[in-house]
């Protein structure tokens, strides 16, 4: 294919920026190739550019899996991604990367109404999975429906952060390389570790024998994440040792229930750590009081130090008073004695 002739084009999105299997700005066209006259679906600069990259076989057994999902960071954003078993024509493309790309949903529907493709009322991603699927290309709704069940948390997978969507028959982890894609068949456990008060660990165990541990998960998405495990019969293996145990049945139910139980344990010691934390706040309060007592205690006992110096000087005046008070009474007494010896001694002669 050396160029998309702009009359065999069914609809086009231009400047899309394109993550995954390279990173351009490019156009996604969906049109009817000249030789096979059958869709095909290729991102190229422009309709006069040999394409960076064509699919020819749009069907099922080509197409593993397409999706829409929403963006964390940019909210009126969409990724369009779609897996594949084999390119028809790549430049320089080694692998079979998935196709990932950022859709503006306003931008590409005003290009869209601009080009009298669809109307102002027309809904741009019902037209974008409608004329796919008539291409042969079918892009599963995992978000768009009105009741999805999907969700996404924030994850960590080693040093790289990350979006972990669990869809209704995948999980997916994307959108840094490698981008990950576990269909629910393929997953044999899922298991938690390194639960604390504020984040946990998954770790998903494929049939295969592989396991891939995403860490980091928020504590709030644990009840939605163990909703999505029981719902779909995946086996929890968190109570298991190295993955050895498998239980099965009563042994299932009662695995589960010590989880559970292990789960509310620790959102009541969390609730008594709180507590904790409030009482050595209070202590630490009252530490401070009692040291402001004892500091008012000090001051006011210098003062009472000074006013026993006082008291003690005049006690040691009233003694000095009163020996010399005792000197002078002995001493009259001892002149009363001498004059009566006088006396007595005139008398005898």
């Amino acid at each position: 294919m050396t160029k998309i002739v702009p009359s065999s084009i069914i609809f086009q999105l231009r400047d899309l920026s394109i993550q995954s299997p390279l990173r351009k700005k490019l156009n996604l066209t969906i049109s009817i190739s000249l030789t096979t006259q059958k869709p095909v679906l290729s991102l190229s600069k422009s309709n006069d550019d040999v394409p960076e990259l064509v699919i020819s076989d749009l069907s099922s057994k080509n197409i593993r899996f397409a999706t829409f999902l929403p963006s964390h960071e940019k909210k009126n954003f969409l990724y369009l991604v779609i897996y594949y078993n084999a390119l028809s024509q790549s430049n320089n493309i080694t692998g079979n990367d998935p196709i990932v790309l950022m859709m503006n949903k306003d931008a590409a529907a005003k290009q869209l109404i601009a080009d009298k493709v669809i109307k102002e009322s027309d809904d741009l991603i019902t037209f974008i999975v409608r004329q796919t699927a008539i291409s042969g290309l079918k892009i599963t709704e995992t978000f768009t429906l009105p009741h999805h069940n999907s969700f996404y948390v924030q994850a960590h997978r080693g040093i790289k952060e990350g979006l972990l969507y669990f869809l209704p028959h995948h999980i997916l982890f994307g959108f840094k390389k490698p981008i990950l894609l576990f269909p629910s068949e393929d997953v044999e456990s899922i298991s938690y570790s390194s639960i604390t008060r504020i984040t946990f660990c998954a770790t998903i165990a494929l049939k295969s024998g592989e396991t891939f541990e995403f860490s980091m998960i928020d504590q709030e998405e644990f009840a939605k994440i163990d909703d999505y495990v029981k719902n779909r019969a995946v086996n929890d293996m968190s109570m298991s040792e190295q993955y050895k145990a498998k239980p099965t049945g009563a042994k299932t139910q009662q695995a589960e229930g010590i989880l559970e139980e292990a789960t509310q344990s620790l959102e009541v010691d969390g609730v008594q750590m709180d507590h904790q934390m409030v009482v050595n706040e209070d202590d630490s309060d009252e530490d401070d009081g009692d040291y402001r007592v004892e500091k008012e205690v000090d001051d006011t006992s210098d003062i009472s130090g000074s006013e026993s110096d006082d008291d003690g000087n005049e006690e040691v005046q009233e003694n000095e008073d009163d020996d010399a008070n005792d000197e002078d009474i002995t001493g009259s007494d001892s002149l009363e004695a001498e004059e009566e010896d006088v006396d007595e001694a005139e008398e005898s002669d």
